[in-house]
């Protein structure tokens, strides 16, 4: 299955708020996204969160023949997965391109690099070593993935342990959690990626890419780092060219964002270890780079708790029945409006007789009992089913079908001859005239 186009208009819309140096989620053009890092009961797993991207890295082992061109060293597998559920055009069992280039990358950025030390996996040279083997699964693709997968692996690698081996006789024994304490593999230092996206033919930087601006990006620049500002890996993409001052500051800019992201890892696995000590189970470290304010929000929790129908759970359904009981009880006419919810009157005679709040003053008293007869009336006929609450009265007493057509037929007819009482006085006269009159 492949992405769902974007629409001109979408990209317009996205490439002019660059422009205008904004983003979608309201960060500044070299913010992260908030990023937790979690890891899971058994050693070696790990979840990494950048915004909404989620990945899952998982780290396992086992005991093979090492390399004839390497008999004393183990080695390290990466191995990444899509899948089709994380972004719909991922195609399930099949790398695309972009995940050939993930794989690549990775494999650069943690085995040429090397951070493991992989001497420390061999057991017996040239017969037996540790393979280590890292899996990635991105869970969710919301923008970056690359950088969410390289922290989760180096996470995962960090956060592994092995079972200790006994060598007696040209034999390996392989111990138990119980009887040995597992070993942590030797981690010389943690690479991470960094990327950045070009837009406008490299007029335009923003850091920590989304997936809406993935999509509009005219190029990108990866950038593999460890905490002591060495360049790991450098990979480009895209048809524009980059003046070497830009270079140098991507790699300044990453150079500090690398800092931050080693610190969190150390945060992590420091909370880890101590929450495992206290028998709490595993932890997280969370890095929040940047908070955005909901004003509205604000404004409506705070106008929700002014309310108190809202304290006491009222739903805005049980308050609109209410708001038209009290309308009964002060002269508004809703048994009529129940039975005439498929004919709209727009007659201002008949709103002003149904006791309209700001025209209540110009209704004489008289007119007033006669509406407020009217309404006794129309309340005694809801009983039988007539425009009341409900309308299966006639259904349930079994009333004839011309009967009814001629119980509804005399009803409307009666609704279209209502009008005031004639006053009782000269000066009460010329006041109805003058409600009456157009114009």
């Amino acid at each position: 299955m492949k992405d769902k186009p974007l629409a001109n208009c979408e990209r317009e819309f996205l490439l002019q708020l660059i422009e205008r140096t904004k983003r979608l989620d309201d960060r500044r053009a070299f913010d992260y996204r908030n990023i937790k890092i979690e890891f899971g009961a058994d050693y070696g797993c790990c979840h990494v969160h950048i915004g909404e991207t989620l990945i899952l890295a998982q780290v396992t082992c086992s005991m093979v023949e090492p390399k004839q061109t390497r008999p004393n060293e183990g080695a390290l597998m990466i191995n990444i997965e899509f899948n089709h559920v994380a972004c719909p055009g991922f195609e399930p069992g099949r790398l695309s391109r972009k995940g050939v280039q993930i794989n690549r990358l990775l494999e650069r950025c943690l085995k040429e690099c090397k951070c493991i030390d992989l001497e420390s996996l061999c057991v017996i040279a040239e017969k037996q070593v540790w393979e280590v083997r890292v899996d990635v699964k991105v869970l969710n693709h919301a923008g970056n993935i690359l950088d969410a997968c390289s922290l989760a692996a180096i996470s995962a690698l960090a956060h592994f342990r092995r079972p200790d081996v006994t060598v007696s006789d040209g034999k390996v024994f392989i111990h138990p959690e119980d009887e040995k304490a597992y070993i942590p593999l030797s981690v010389h230092h943690m690479p991470i990626c960094t990327s950045f996206s070009f837009f406008h033919s490299g007029k335009y930087l923003l850091f920590d890419a989304s997936y809406e601006e993935e999509r509009v990006m005219e190029g990108q620049m990866i950038i593999a780092m460890n905490k002591h500002r060495e360049i790991c890996a450098l990979h480009m993409s895209g048809t524009h060219l980059l003046h070497k001052d830009q270079v140098k500051r991507c790699t300044n800019i990453a150079a500090s964002k690398v800092m931050q992201l080693d610190e969190l890892v150390h945060r992590a696995l420091q909370n880890d270890k101590e929450s495992r000590d206290r028998g709490d189970g595993p932890s997280s470290a969370e890095l929040n780079t940047y908070t955005k304010i909901d004003v509205a929000s604000k404004e409506v929790k705070k106008n929700l708790k002014l309310r108190p129908d809202v304290e006491k759970g009222v739903s805005s359904d049980d308050m609109g029945a209410g708001d038209s009981d009290r309308q009964v009880e002060t002269g508004s006419d809703s048994d009529e409006q129940v039975d005439e919810s498929d004919e709209q009157v727009d007659d201002s005679d008949e709103q002003v007789s149904a006791g309209g709040a700001d025209e209540m003053d110009t209704v004489t008293d008289e007119h007033w009992s006669s509406e407020k007869a009217k309404i006794a009336e129309l309340q005694a006929t809801a009983e039988v089913g007539l425009g009341g609450q409900s309308t299966w009265g006639l259904l349930e007493q079994e009333v004839p079908l011309s009967e009814q057509t001629k119980m509804i037929a005399r009803k409307r007819k009666s609704r279209g001859k209502r009008t005031a009482k004639p006053p009782s006085s000269d000066s009460e006269e010329e006041e109805t005239v003058t409600l009456s009159t157009p114009g």
